[in-house]
């Protein structure tokens, strides 16, 4: 056993993985809660023909809210290189490796992608894209760009007419209700394999929460002492 695999080791075993174990498990449960609310405020249209557009402001920011702990939770798992010393390296690598092996079975696919959410942390730099595009026609015009919209369906602005021709639709950020779809300039991300996957970590580390940490998120006190690394 090398240096590092000894000092993981010992972190393991003091107080400061349960502060690993409850982060995770609360941003899970965040995106879990979150995604459920968007779920239940935007149903598919029951009738055929129905359908409808909403300028909705509280659910993108719920949909923010629910990217950001999706990305808080790719970096408590996402292997990478970091600057700085060799020891948090080899922490951060060996960290990442017990909490994955702690899920193992799940499917983490959708909380490891980060497209959708670099495109968020990006949108100035897609915007210049998109805006080049546009000038340049490579775009086809007519162009509808839905902004901070949720729309029921994908093919509803299709039946739009502007002078008499139909339109190319071009999401630059918008919430597709029957899709339970988030497009971001036409990075996409599918919010229910995300909740699914984030109930499904909620429920595994449940049990390995300390008792403290399972009724609420609050604050708490780590006590370290001599003996808590050993």
């Amino acid at each position: 056993m090398d240096e590092y695999d000894k000092m993981w080791q010992a972190i393991a075993k003091s107080p400061f993985l349960d502060v690993y174990i409850s982060e995770l498990y609360w941003l899970a449960k965040q995106v879990e809660e979150e995604t459920t609310r968007i779920f239940d405020d935007t149903p598919p249209p029951t009738q055929p023909g129905e359908g409808y557009i909403r300028v909705d402001r509280v659910l993108h920011e719920r949909i923010l809210t629910v990217l950001l702990a999706a990305a808080r939770i790719r970096a408590l798992l996402h292997r990478r290189s970091i600057r700085g010393s060799s020891a948090r390296q080899q922490v951060l690598l060996r960290r990442t490796a017990a909490l994955r092996q702690a899920l193992d079975g799940i499917d983490l696919a959708p909380v490891l992608d980060s497209a959708a959410r670099n495109s968020i942390e990006h949108f100035d730099e897609y915007l210049d894209r998109t805006a080049i595009e546009s000038y340049k026609g490579e775009i086809r015009r007519p162009t509808l760009f839905p902004v901070d919209m949720v729309v029921s369906s994908r093919s509803l602005l299709e039946r739009f007419d502007v002078g008499g021709d139909r339109p190319t639709v071009y999401f630059i950020r918008a919430y597709i209700a029957d899709e339970r779809v988030f497009t971001n300039f036409g990075r996409e991300l599918r919010l229910e394999p995300l909740r699914d996957c984030c109930s499904a970590i909620r429920r595994r580390l449940e049990p390995l929460l300390p008792d403290f940490a399972r009724e609420e998120r609050g604050a708490f006190m780590l006590v370290v002492t001599a003996d808590s690394f050993s």
